[in-house]
């Protein structure tokens, strides 16, 4: 996954990782990371979906609970009582 300041705008990037499983397994280290403000969602749609979570010491271990159609994917780490452009955010494509 990419970490990015700000959400992508332009999904053609070539700096935006590229999975070709449509069930990826993600790990991410993020000492900070709060599971019940981490989001996964799809970029275009902004359409939220459900994950299964792993914590195992720094390391999460996601796994969405269905199959990704091909586009770009976010996970989003935010409290909902700060600002957005605060979030952090990671992102990835499934072709």
């Amino acid at each position: 996954m990419q970490k990015f300041a700000s959400l992508p705008k332009d999904e053609n990037s070539h700096r935006i990782p590229t999975a070709s499983d449509a069930s990826p397994l993600i790990v991410m280290q993020y000492p900070k990371a709060n599971l019940d403000y981490l989001l996964l969602y799809h970029n275009n749609t902004r359409d939220q979906l459900d994950y299964t979570a792993t914590t195992k010491g720094l390391l999460i271990e996601i796994t969405p609970n269905s199959a990704l159609n091909p586009g770009v994917y976010c996970l989003v780490q935010g409290d909902p009582n700060t600002d957005s452009s605060l979030w952090s955010s990671w992102c990835f494509r499934v072709r």
